[in-house]
């Protein structure tokens, strides 16, 4: 899917972080916008090579980043752990773009279920002021 970065993906590639890069070309007309999208792997002993990477001489600092982690992730009462590989997972994003002065944080709950026309995903994002699950809006656990 264009635009995707992988939520799709399996947990063992979480947590990532996604580089977002500006690719105007300046000539004002309405196709000259285009987004890369570049993913790699994340952790928090990675941070200072990434950073030291976007320094004098480096790589171009990109216009904006966001890391993605799995927080949770659960199958379906009933459900073979394969058959659903995970119904219901719960992501964190921390998103910033070139210019802001701190970071917003998120809250993505997904929930997988069968349909009519196969599966279909229902999904709540919702900011977080302080990281707490408590704090959500109750429809975002709500999964029938």
């Amino acid at each position: 899917m264009p635009g995707s970065f992988g939520l799709g993906q399996r947990r063992a590639l979480a947590p990532f972080l996604v580089h977002l890069f500006n690719d105007d070309d300046g000539d004002g007309r309405e196709g000259g916008r285009r987004v890369t999208v570049r993913r790699e792997s994340a952790s928090a002993e990675s941070w200072p090579d990434v950073r030291r990477r976007w320094g004098e001489g480096g790589q171009r600092r990109p216009d904006g980043i966001i890391l993605v982690e799995q927080l949770a992730a659960a199958v379906e009462d009933g459900a073979s752990a394969g058959a659903a590989e995970a119904a219901r997972q719960v992501w964190g994003l921390v998103v910033q773009a070139r210019g802001m002065e701190c970071a917003s944080c998120y809250v993505l709950d997904t929930c997988r279920v069968r349909s009519s026309a196969g599966l279909c995903t229902h999904f709540c994002l919702a900011r977080a002021h302080i990281l707490d699950l408590f704090q959500l809006p109750s429809s975002c656990f709500s999964c029938k």
